[in-house]
């Protein structure tokens, strides 16, 4: 992290660097992810400090990239929760960004990709009638508010 208050990291999947804002305002369209930010600084706070590592086994070793996701995919399978994987959380958040008004820059910026191909997936899967609202509030209503309205008139 940086003195202005930048996280900087490498993604595992992609190689690529990342950047978000740790210590400092969030733009708007990553607002409603200040929940999950506190979780984070949480996170880091509590973290092992003889090593930089986010997830390790019980006796604190650092857990590979393949068996973090196994992990994730065990822990939420116990929780009653089916088909949730830790690439699926990286997923809901591009969408999450590109639903909250990112820009592909700041979705790429934000998630360490480079090619926006995958991104434009993603973007294209978030509901269009928000991109087209006419007031504030309206483009603000959760894409799931919205679809479970479609079929109401």
């Amino acid at each position: 992290m940086d003195n202005d208050g930048w996280l900087f990291f490498s993604q595992g999947k992609t190689g690529r660097d990342a950047v978000i804002p740790f210590n400092r305002k969030l733009p708007e369209f990553a607002e409603p992810t200040a929940g999950d930010l506190a979780l984070l600084h949480s996170s880091i706070s509590a973290r092992n400090k003889r090593r930089i590592t986010y997830l390790h086994a019980r006796r604190g070793a650092s857990r590979s990239s393949k068996s973090i996701s196994q992990w994730f995919a065990a822990k939420a399978r116990k929780a009653g929760i089916e088909d949730r994987t830790a690439h699926g959380l990286r997923k809901s958040r591009a969408e999450a960004l590109f639903e909250n008004g990112a820009t592909m820059a700041q979705a790429q910026t934000w998630t360490g990709r480079k090619d926006p191909r995958m991104l434009q997936h993603y973007a294209d899967k978030y509901d269009k009638r928000r991109a087209l609202s006419r007031t504030d509030g309206e483009r603000k209503v959760p894409t799931s508010e919205i679809r479970s309205k479609k079929g109401r008139k």
